[in-house]
């Protein structure tokens, strides 16, 4: 126990004084040594050494050296933890090439038998995903991977309860598809439509209604959004309401809701009468609304409260 106590002192001591990334092989033997003898001795945590092994993978991808085996570790224990694949490094050309190493790393980890199978792969797609929007250089193309594919297209043609780190998948492959039109994934007009459709029915889902916010409250809108757009005030309005949406028209591009004002009064009085003050801002609607009696929508308001 004193070894161990020990050596977990000396790494927090070389945490807290050096660079990891300075670090060199001979280092990351000894300290790989008190990682196994804390492993032997029970004594290991993902969480207290999580930071020494993102920057040991780093080591081994920028000196080209083996690393199938720790690449596997990683994994396996990011899996039990619950927790993301995305290693940020603060170097995004080496974090682009451990994600792409753990996609084809995955299918020998887990399978379709595997408890949380389509837990843990959606987790992996979402982290590669955010990973390249958020560096647009480093894009990883999904298109490149078979099985990530297939697995995407499995999860898009279910026709009922989608679970919500499933809806988040969806949403962020629609802002993926935004950013990078060329590694467009394909999810057809009229499944999305569904896909939204049975969320809507059954569930409200965060990730969804952010999705339909940013499709629908533009200028410039392609034919897919405008479909969104009347999707959302004919089909979905009456239980999945976006007061973003709303004001959005209101302040910008009033003319394109005069089909829909009733509707937007109807749940808005809803809103008045069943939610709390702090989620709903009745005073403010009132305001915008009488800049628009040349429209009537203040009539239109008048006439519902």
């Amino acid at each position: 126990m004193k070894l161990i106590m020990c050596g977990n002192l000396f790494l927090d001591y070389i945490r807290s004084c050096f660079l990891l990334e300075d670090l060199s092989e001979n280092h990351w033997k000894y300290i790989n040594e008190q990682i196994d003898i804390s492993r032997i001795n029970e004594e290991y945590s993902y969480y207290a050494y999580l930071a020494f092994t993102k920057k040991y993978l780093e080591f081994l991808f920028k000196n080209g050296k083996p690393f199938r085996k720790e690449i596997l570790q990683f994994v396996k224990e990011t899996i039990e933890e619950n927790e993301q694949f995305w290693p940020e490094l603060n170097n995004s050309a080496i974090e682009r090439e451990i994600l792409i190493q753990i996609i084809n790393i995955m299918p020998d980890v887990i399978n379709k038998e595997n408890e949380n199978y389509e837990q843990i792969f959606t987790r992996l797609i979402v982290n590669v995903l955010n990973f390249s929007m958020l560096n647009t250089e480093y894009c990883i193309n999904i298109l490149d991977f078979p099985t990530l594919r297939m697995f995407i297209n499995s999860v898009s043609d279910k026709t009922e309860h989608f679970y919500h780190y499933e809806c988040e998948m969806i949403s962020k492959i629609v802002h993926y598809n935004y950013k990078f039109p060329e590694n467009s994934i394909v999810i057809g007009n009229e499944k999305l439509h569904k896909i939204i459709l049975t969320v809507s029915k059954n569930q409200n889902d965060f990730y969804f209604k952010e999705l339909l916010e940013h499709m629908v409250a533009k200028k410039n809108r392609s034919e897919l959004e405008n479909e969104m757009l009347q999707l959302y005030f004919n089909e979905i309005i009456d239980r999945y309401v976006s007061h973003h949406i709303h004001f959005w028209f209101l302040k910008n591009d009033p003319e394109v809701i005069i089909p829909y004002i009733e509707k937007i009064a109807a749940v808005n009085l809803h809103a008045r009468k069943f939610r709390r003050p702090s989620q709903y801002n009745h005073i403010s609607y009132l305001k915008e609304i009488k800049l628009y009696s040349h429209l009537n929508f203040d009539v239109v308001f008048i006439n519902f409260f």
